[in-house]
């Protein structure tokens, strides 16, 4: 049981450094097409 939710724990870690990292990488490419048009 503990072993389910400890691989549960890290795929749940790795999804959010996906997530955060996308975002990362949004907000970055957002800012670079601001710079850009200014």
């Amino acid at each position: 049981m503990g072993l389910k939710w400890r691989s549960l724990g890290k795929n749940e870690a790795k999804k959010y450094k996906m997530t955060k990292f996308k975002d990362e990488n949004l907000l970055g490419y957002s800012n670079k097409i601001r710079e850009m048009n200014f």
